[in-house]
């Protein structure tokens, strides 16, 4: 049975896709969960109406959202952008130059089961993002994925890729293969006392192949938004993992000539903070990865959209921005 009408998220998306109907298009990527209790998994694509026609040239914006179940706050921040860009698609004629420029692309809930069932994992009990076939040579603590039990949080699952895994590689691979140029931000939540935004590795401390280019996007954030809220480091700086779904990608660009650039991040949002806030958050799972109480909801909905819009605008000046922009190999 479909249960798409019960996630809340979803419904907003459908909705917006009638009130903006050449501004917004969603698409079925493919069904997830058990032959009882089964989800759909959408993608969207933004300004189908103002895309350069010309595709093969168009920088891409992919965002995703929603590999962990639990992590609502990180779907609706994604959604509160699509909102954003929708509202001012009405009047303002740079978000028109900006859609005419490039593809903004993702998926808005690439877990549906584990959101509507209050699970990090899928139906399966498999943390996504250790279901890569990625090993990491570095000491790796229990939440770096573990193939024992699906009992157990963090499992791998015991070999091959889940359904979910499958939709976020051909998502990208798609992307990768239509343009010059991908910048990624995958949404999550529940790690630290502030927001991260962090690049590759999770698999391992060495540097990662574009590291000259993410510093110079971190030099740019930085003199941009003087004032922002994120620490800017590698993944690795806060844990390593096994199985990590974008360190699969990233270094999947590098096999094939006909991908275009991958540069991925991982937008995640520091709920510690909510939880030394709110004695409630330990009521329940769910409240440690999302705020608790409305106001600071709200808050954090508004907080990062100039950073979406900032990463918007480096895509759509990708050339200039990375005037040196090279094919990096992996070493």
């Amino acid at each position: 049975m479909h249960r798409k009408h019960m996630i809340p998220a979803l419904e907003r998306y459908k909705e917006l896709e009638r009130q903006f109907p050449d501004m917004l298009e969603l698409s079925v990527e493919g069904t997830v969960g058990t032959p009882g209790d089964q989800f759909p998994v959408y993608s969207f694509r933004l300004g189908r109406k103002f895309t350069n026609t010309a595709e093969g040239h168009c920088p891409t914006l992919l965002l995703c959202a929603g590999v962990h179940g639990l992590e609502a706050i990180g779907v609706k921040v994604l959604l509160s952008f699509v909102e954003h860009i929708l509202a001012q698609s009405k009047w303002n004629s740079s978000i028109h130059s900006l859609l005419h420029s490039i593809k903004i692309v993702g998926l808005p809930l690439l877990n549906p089961t584990g959101y509507f069932h209050l699970t990090r994992a899928n139906s399966r009990g498999v943390d996504l993002m250790r279901n890569a076939p990625v090993e990491s040579h570095e000491a790796i603590p229990f939440l770096g994925g573990h193939r024992f039990s699906s009992s157990l949080p963090y499992y791998r699952g015991k070999r091959g890729l889940e359904p979910e895994s499958e939709i976020l590689i051909r998502q990208v691979e798609s992307a990768l293969e239509t343009s010059p140029f991908v910048l990624s931000v995958d949404f999550h939540s529940g790690f630290g006392f502030e927001d991260s935004l962090w690049t590759p590795y999770a698999k391992t401390t060495k540097e990662p192949p574009h590291m000259q280019f993410f510093s110079e996007l971190k030099r740019l954030l930085d003199s941009t938004l003087p004032h922002h809220v994120y620490t800017f480091e590698r993944q690795s700086n806060a844990y390593c993992t096994h199985g990590d779904l974008w360190d699969f990608l990233y270094d999947r660009q590098f096999q094939s000539p006909r991908f275009g650039n991958l540069l991925p991040l991982t937008l995640e949002l520091g709920s510690w903070t909510w939880v030394r806030k709110s004695p409630l958050s330990f009521r329940g799972l769910w409240n440690l990865f999302n705020p608790v109480h409305p106001h600071r909801e709200s808050r954090v909905l508004r907080r990062h959209l100039p950073l979406l819009m900032f990463l918007s605008a480096v895509v759509q000046n990708n050339k200039s921005v990375f005037r040196r922009f090279e094919r990096a190999s992996v070493g």
